[in-house]
């Protein structure tokens, strides 16, 4: 909805009679019917009772104090045509009455008996003029009922309702209680000022109703469920209404230029209004252009004290018109804060078209004027709904008062706080709709639930704090509005940009002077930050991150970057093809982290970088991910990482000291202003492993042996040299002490054979096989674990095994003569046994 207030024009004073300051004893009363009870009416005894128990038509009047009047079950009270009504307490005399209903009370065709000025009720207790009561009361019991029914024309200016009581006198105390039924029918066609089912004069009053209230109106009049309100001359005091039943207000008068209200309540000082059950408040045309909509259940206190409506149930307003509410409360001074606490249903909607839509709010703080301090406040609990239909506000406040809004619960429809310093905390539920915080200095913070369109923060220096648990993907801008402003991402995970709308991009951030990506937030930029011409600042806290790494590849960030966390440009699958460039100034500190994707190829090499066109300082590491590169050498200054425009006073450091690819090492370098990737050569490693790593001492047992060079042998090829496994007549080798990989190669083979015997004493060994230092220092170096063959005696399942030691380079003459000389003395010891076996019997 894109309303805009500016003016408000909501009656204050809904429902007061014109008073007339003539006394009650100037009009002369025309002759009238008595009811039947005991002691007959007129009452004229002081602290006296008085009973009705039968059917019985005509009025009866208390002209005396502190007088209970009982209608009991079995009463059924009457009432019709013009009068004062069925139950009339004269208010000069009648202080202290009592009425209490458990019957039926009725007065059909209600007219207006005097000219014009106070009101006219069936249950009249001292509502007339010049009232001096400081005490009473009226009660509708259980099973109990009042009807009550108009006729035409009714006068203009004047009030008809079901139970008026006015206690006028200092610290009075006005009590209705309806535990029953009560159903009023207004059919006039005039003009009157006001009808109530209840109305309520007096510096304290309690109103309470667990029953059932129905008010079907077709007149042209204010039409109210319940108005209790304070005396007017008095000064302190308080107000209580209570509703666990259900209050039903319907006008169906086309053209009317009045509205109607479930509960409307002024008290003095200190105003309390509940509702536990249902409100319902139905206009079915909107009226004439200028007409009230219709109010589900107002709350105020006139001077000092606290207002408070809390509703724990619904109230439902339906109703085309303009000056909708469900709920509307607001301050009267800079010592009358307001509050509405809602954990039930606060629902405004129109069954037809709205022609005017203008003031129309499921809650609404209006306070008396404008500039006040005193706090406004409207808490909404997890079980709680605000909602609007699409024409309507959910929350509307005005006159420029501080508002706070604690959501936890469910807001459908715009949010639109006045120019005070507002405040608004979201923990939970959702706000669907616009949110806009109006002018002045306002905080704004969401930690759970879910945000669904736009938040404008507006005109002043705001703050904006969205934490991790909100749902932010379907709020398609968050505006900082006029002003120093300041937009917090705490621990949450967020797409966003400036620009236009695109919520297919995440959500566009505007007007921001600077923000702040605090503990583990995450900005993924779906495109450039802040606003041409900025000088905005974006800081980095240690555990957040920055990702500039998308299709988009070109980022822009308006402003400055302070980061003690990381910037990371690297993208899912590495692609070096991002460029972030800040038009302001980048300092980092000792965890800052750059991440780059990069070909570690030549100079040419592409690389996402990262330019600065202001100055840099701090420290920062540059984590590079190689995007696919086989290495080479590099030329000139290398492969371009960071370029600086302005003083390159930062210490870039790349991370572990250097990468390698391909056998080339790229180290980090400082040229002029700028950062480069710089390579050398690296020295190819060479293991060695054999496959199988057991034989037996038998036929045809073989270990194929592999040297894997980690990189093509060079053009000449590559001598290598071996620690060869000590001489052994259990197996034999192939392996040279150097053997050569031939150029362009990056393998070459050898073998480890068991010799076979059937010797079932000679147990298992162990041959090792590993690379040596190479004779050149620099041509490769040795890498991984020595190859071992273990050569089992298969004649001797259970012999243990003899680890023959592998025997470096510089000792193999000396084990090889040793080994020579034990072979021939071993073999002349062969010969002398077998002449020995040859010669015995």
């Amino acid at each position: 909805m894109n309303y805009m207030p500016t003016s408000v024009r909501v009656p204050l004073h809904w429902g007061l009679k014109a008073f007339v300051a003539t006394a009650y004893g100037a009009f002369a009363l025309p002759l009238t019917s008595w009811a039947a009870c005991s002691p007959p009416s007129p009452m004229g005894t002081a602290g006296g009772s008085v009973l009705c128990s039968s059917t019985t038509t005509g009025q009866y009047r208390i002209n005396a104090a502190n007088v209970q009047l009982t209608n009991n079950a079995t009463g059924d009270m009457t009432l019709n045509g013009a009068s004062v009504g069925l139950i009339y307490a004269v208010e000069t005399a009648a202080n202290g009455v009592s009425v209490i209903n458990q019957g039926r009370m009725t007065w059909d065709n209600a007219l207006y008996l005097l000219p014009a000025g106070g009101g006219r009720a069936l249950a009249n207790i001292g509502y007339l003029n010049n009232n001096n009561f400081s005490a009473a009361s009226f009660r509708n019991e259980a099973g109990a009922s009042l009807v009550m029914t108009t006729a035409s024309p009714a006068l203009t200016n004047s009030g008809l309702d079901v139970v008026a009581l006015a206690a006028g006198a200092a610290n009075s105390q006005a009590t209705v209680t309806n535990s029953g039924s009560i159903s009023f029918t207004n059919t006039a066609t005039g003009a009157s000022v006001s009808n109530n089912v209840i109305e309520v004069l007096a510096q304290n009053f309690t109103v309470t109703n667990t029953g059932v209230v129905n008010f079907q109106s077709s007149a042209d009049a204010f039409t109210n469920g319940f108005q209790p309100r304070m005396w007017a001359p008095a000064s302190g005091g308080s107000g209580s209404t209570s509703n666990s039943g259900q209050i039903n207000v319907t006008n169906t008068h086309p053209t009317r230029t009045v509205g109607s209200t479930g509960i409307y309540q002024r008290a003095t000082a200190n105003s309390l209004v509940e509702n536990s059950g249902s409100v319902s408040v139905v206009n079915t045309s909107a009226g004439a252009t200028s007409a009230i909509g219709g109010i589900g259940v107002i709350g105020y206190a006139n001077s000092t004290g606290l207002s408070r409506i809390n509703n724990t149930g619904s109230v439902i307003v339906d109703s085309p018109s303009n000056y909708v509410y469900a709920a509307q409360s607001g301050a009267a001074s800079n010592t009358n804060p307001a509050t509405i606490d809602n954990s039930g249903l606060l629902e405004i909607k129109s069954s037809t078209a709205i022609p005017d839509p203008a003031f129309r709010a499921a809650v609404m703080v209006l306070p008396s004027a404008a500039g006040l301090t005193a706090l406004q406040t409207i808490n909404n609990s997890a079980s709680g709904i605000i909602r609007s239909d699409a024409q309507s506000y959910a929350v509307l406040a005005y006159q420029d008062v501080p508002v706070h809004l604690n959501n936890a619960g469910t807001v459908s429809g715009p949010v639109f706080l006045s120019g005070g310093a507002d405040t608004l905390i979201h923990t939970g539920g959702s706000i669907t709709g616009n949110i806009n915080m109006g002018m002045g200095n306002d905080s704004m913070q969401a930690s759970g639930g879910a945000l669904v369109g736009i938040t404008a923060m507006d005109e002043g220096d705001d703050a904006l704090t969205l934490a991790a648990g909100v749902d932010v993907s379907q709020a398609p801008q968050f505006d900082g509005g006029a002003g120093n402003d300041i937009l917090t991402l705490d621990g949450l995970a967020m797409r966003g940009f400036t620009g236009s709308n695109n919520l297919a991009n995440g959500s566009n951030l505007t007007l921001w002077e600077t923000i702040h990506l605090a503990n583990a937030a995450s900005l993924q930029l779906s495109g450039s930050l802040f606003e041409s011409g900025a000088a905005a600042q974006l800081n980095i806290d240690g555990a957040a991150t920055l990702n500039a790494s998308a299709a988009q590849g070109t980022f822009n960030v308006y402003g400055s970057i302070a980061s003690a966390g990381t910037i990371s440009l690297a993208d899912a699958s590495a692609a070096a093809d991002d460029r972030l460039t800040l038009t302001g100034n980048f300092s980092g500190t000792a965890s800052s982290v750059v991440v780059l994707d990069t070909v570690l190829g030549d100079s040419n090499s592409a690389s996402d970088v990262l330019e600065v066109n202001g100055s840099t300082s701090g420290a920062s590491t540059l984590r590079i991910v190689n995007a696919n590169g086989l290495g080479a050498v590099t030329s000139g200054n290398g492969i371009l990482v960071v370029k600086v425009d302005g003083a390159s006073d930062a210490v870039f450091s790349l991370e572990g000291g250097s990468i390698s690819a391909g056998g080339f090492s790229y180290t980090l370098n400082k040229v002029g202003n700028n950062w480069y990737l710089q390579s050398t050569l690296l020295a190819p490693t060479v293991s060695v492993a054999c496959t199988p790593a057991e034989l037996f001492d038998s036929v045809n047992q073989v270990s194929t042996c592999t040297l894997t060079l980690s990189q093509a042998a060079p053009a000449q090829g590559l001598s290598v040299n071996l620690n060869l496994p000590a001489a052994n007549p259990r197996y034999s080798t192939s392996c040279p002490q150097n053997i050569t990989i031939p150029a362009g190669a990056s393998m070459a083979t050898c073998t480890i054979v068991a010799t076979p015997n059937t010797d079932p004493n000679d147990g298992d060994v162990l041959a090792e096989l590993s690379i040596a230092p190479a004779t050149v220092a620099g041509s490769y170096e040795p890498a991984g674990t020595p190859a071992q063959v273990l050569v089992r005696d298969d004649d001797n399942g259970g012999a243990s095994v003899k680890a023959v030691p592998a025997s470096d380079y510089g000792s193999l003459l000396l084990l090889s003569l040793s080994l020579g000389g034990a072979g021939m003395l071993f073999a002349r010891r062969q010969k002398q046994q077998a002449v020995v076996r040859q010669t015995k019997p």
